[in-house]
């Protein structure tokens, strides 16, 4: 079965199939050598692994084995219950099997200067602003008003000095507390900031098995695979209800990748749509993050032994079940495996981290949340600023209408007893 990173095969003109490369591949020739067998190559023509057709028989290499057209096949093939019934099977490795999709897009949050804080630290904060103040100022021997405690105490979250001095010892262990809390509070936020700021933030996306489900369900996501693999049948007969509804979905509206002559994930992902498949093909396929612009799901769909298939009839079935598993034991196909997938980290990490779709240069409306807050700085101060205007001057008026009210009583007074 032609697979990539796995079974790269080419044909030439008089349709002899070779091998080119792939771990399988390796592990084939590796087997010829130490039991001395020669081989002859053939490709399922519908290049499919094998499913139970409508009319009772068996498609692609299981089909091949099946009816002697080969004693063996090999391509990432899985052990599944009704394969065994018309096949034997020599296992070597174990498979997970997930869902991979394209990595959420990036977002700048209008509100990333929240973001270093849950809510509750936020709350506790401005409780503690706004009652400390008269806490302090019946704790300090200096009469400082509550309005310029409470600003000299933001204005130590900002680094700022007291705007006041200070000489009591008891004033000082008072204050001293609070900017050892300023100190701690305000470190902590600028180093989680530029935490947050350096580490790229994503759209939560679809991450979960069950959150793929009600996508898929309710028509916004489709999930792919190739047809004739024994996860599509696994999905449909799944006790999981939210697993069934994939693998129904999968079936009802055919959703298989296009046939090629190489079985390989598709290079770009669309944006709703999931990609079904081994775990270790896809890390050979797309990388790893951070060099990869896809995201492998942390659930399994299902773990299964990946193994040869074997004709029921084959003479030396023994043997080669003996030396399989001795090779496995010493592992020299996770030598195999280990070997390409370092190559694969090599190729990633020299062509640098993808660069996604999303990544743009910053725009008015992206820095919308920093205006915003300088914006409402600007509207408070001048705000406040009225208000200091309009006490001014109603203290001034206050204060000319008591010299007024002054003056006309003293002069009605003198008026009165000159008339007298």
């Amino acid at each position: 079965m032609p697979l990539r990173h796995t079974i790269e095969l080419e044909i030439d003109d008089q349709k002899q199939v070779r091998f080119t490369g792939g771990v399988e591949a390796l592990f084939v020739d590796m087997l010829s050598k130490g039991l001395k067998f020669k081989y002859q190559l053939f490709v399922p023509p519908d290049r499919q692994w094998g499913r139970l057709s409508e009319s009772g028989n068996w498609t692609g290499m299981i089909g091949m084995v099946q009816h002697n057209v080969t004693d063996l096949a090999i391509g990432d093939l899985t052990i599944t219950e009704s394969r065994s019934k018309v096949v034997d099977f020599v296992p070597y490795a174990i498979e997970e099997t997930t869902f991979a999709t394209r990595l959420p897009k990036q977002i700048i949050r209008h509100t990333f200067y929240l973001d270093p804080f849950r809510w509750e630290v936020w709350l506790t904060w401005l409780v503690l602003v706004a009652i400390l103040p008269f806490v302090f100022q019946k704790l300090m021997k200096k009469r400082v008003s509550v309005c310029r405690l409470m600003f000299t105490m933001i204005g130590n979250l900002f680094h700022q000095p007291i705007s006041f001095s200070i000489v009591a010892a008891r004033d000082r262990f008072v204050l001293g507390i609070w900017i050892l809390f300023s100190l701690l509070l305000s470190s902590s936020y600028t180093a989680l900031l530029l935490s947050s700021l350096t580490v790229p933030t994503h759209e939560n996306g679809i991450r979960t098995l069950r959150a793929l489900s009600a996508a898929v369900a309710g028509g916004r996501y489709k999930c792919m695979t190739n047809l004739g693999s024994a996860n599509v049948e696994f999905l449909a007969e799944s006790p999981s209800r939210h697993l069934r509804v994939l693998g129904k979905n999968i079936i009802q509206m055919k959703w298989f990748s296009k046939s090629r002559n190489e079985v390989a994930a598709p290079a770009e992902i669309e944006e709703f749509e999931a990609i079904l498949g081994p775990k270790w093909f896809f890390l050979l396929e797309y990388g790893e993050a951070p060099f990869t612009n896809k995201y492998l799901f942390k659930e399994f769909v299902a773990v299964w032994n990946i193994g040869i298939a074997v004709n029921k009839g084959f003479c030396c079935k023994k043997a080669l079940e003996t030396y399989i598993t001795r090779m496995v034991n010493i592992g020299i196909f996770e030598k195999l495996y280990n070997d390409k997938l370092f190559e694969t980290r090599i190729k990633f990490m020299t062509n640098g981290p993808p660069k996604m779709k999303s990544q743009k240069v910053l725009s008015l409306e992206e820095l919308f949340g920093a205006f915003k807050l300088w914006g409402a700085g600007c509207i408070l101060a001048s705000f406040i600023q009225f208000v200091i205007i309009v006490i001014q001057c109603f203290k001034r008026r206050v204060k000319r209408y008591k010299r007024t009210f002054l003056l006309h009583t003293v002069v009605a007074f003198t008026l009165h007893y000159a008339s007298r």
